[in-house]
């Protein structure tokens, strides 16, 4: 089942012992992973939670699963990024003798190889949460709920704008949502969301990038100015800048193919794992583009990072950015 739906049936799964939770939106992994903890309130946890990361021995992962609860009713085990697949742990054991007082989660930050036959088993006994991310009027509807519960009325040309500074990752929009909250942002409008969201280099990039395609220069100019201060930051910027082109440079060639901007969203997604809404961006943007401007801007960050890497500067770096928005 998806996480969403997980979350809402924590309470049912009293009587399970094996958990099986994955997928790319971390936030809501750990989310389903945190639940389940606070649903089964872990007495003593220095002695009935054991946590094992990346690599875990068959003796350890034995020990652990068999081993009686201390003064409590449960223990839990927690796997996480934990490559059951791997012969020498022969985890298809460990499941067979694991018993009931004993509570298995594993939790990925992706989705395991499902090829493997002991991630079939899994799919097929144990409780699973599949983290997947949430389809553009789901994050929205997400994101409106999360901002109520902190006080915050949030709009839903609000909330898209959000995901358009921070991007589709539920940990940062959680965060930028936490802002408004500490804000004390009732009913935050356009200008009180730019606010919270100034100063990141997301911002940054998302008021150039917007600045640029409106053919305001000499603002695009002034947001490059401040960055272009601090070294490190600007590697950042330009690399954030290639992740707005690249994207756009497939969705130009789907576009010329004739597909709509649903279809070359979903296309998107599909072969580069980007999030919903970006993709929903690089679909609209990449109209005010030929296929040859991106392919151009795309060497231009090219050149670009390659000089300041090499200790050089950008002084040139206007008439190079007119040439990456073809404006020249």
């Amino acid at each position: 089942m998806q996480a969403l739906d997980f979350l809402n049936k924590v309470a049912d799964y009293e009587g399970k012992n094996l958990f099986f939770l994955y997928g790319e939106e971390v936030y809501l992994v750990d989310r389903c992973r945190e639940a389940l903890l606070a649903a089964w309130n872990v007495p003593f946890p220095e002695m009935n939670l054991t946590v094992f990361q990346e690599k875990v021995s068959y003796a350890d992962l034995f020990e652990a699963c068999i081993q009686a609860p201390c003064f409590a009713d449960l223990r839990v085990i927690v796997l996480e990024e934990v490559d059951v697949s791997e012969k020498a742990l022969r985890f298809a054991d460990i499941l067979g003798k694991l018993p009931p007082q004993s509570k298995l989660v594993l939790c990925f930050s992706k989705k395991p190889d499902m090829r493997k036959g002991i991630y079939k088993d899994l799919k097929k006994c144990a409780v699973c949460a599949e983290a997947d991310s949430l389809k553009p009027d789901a994050l929205v509807k997400w994101m409106q709920s999360t901002a109520k519960r902190g006080g915050v009325q949030l709009s839903r040309e609000m909330a898209e704008l959000l995901v358009e500074i921070s991007g589709g990752e539920m940990y940062a929009l959680k965060n930028e949502l936490d802002k408004l909250k500490f804000a004390g942002q009732k009913r935050p409008g356009r200008a009180e969301i730019l606010q919270i969201a100034a100063g990141s280099t997301e911002y940054d990039i998302f008021a150039f990038h917007k600045e640029m395609m409106a053919s305001r220069y000499e603002a695009a100019f002034a947001i490059f100015e401040k960055v272009r201060r601090d070294r490190s930051a600007l590697i950042g910027f330009l690399g954030l800048l290639v992740s707005k082109f690249a994207p756009m440079y497939m969705a130009r060639r789907c576009a010329d193919a004739g597909m709509s901007e649903r279809q070359i969203a979903d296309r998107l997604c599909e072969t580069t794992g980007m999030k919903p809404y970006p993709a929903l961006f690089a679909a609209r943007d990449c109209r005010a583009f030929q296929l040859e401007d991106i392919r151009r801007a795309l060497q231009e960050l090219e050149t670009m990072d390659h000089r300041l890497k090499s200790g050089g500067g950008m002084s040139e770096y206007r008439t190079a950015f007119l040439r990456m928005y073809g404006k020249i």
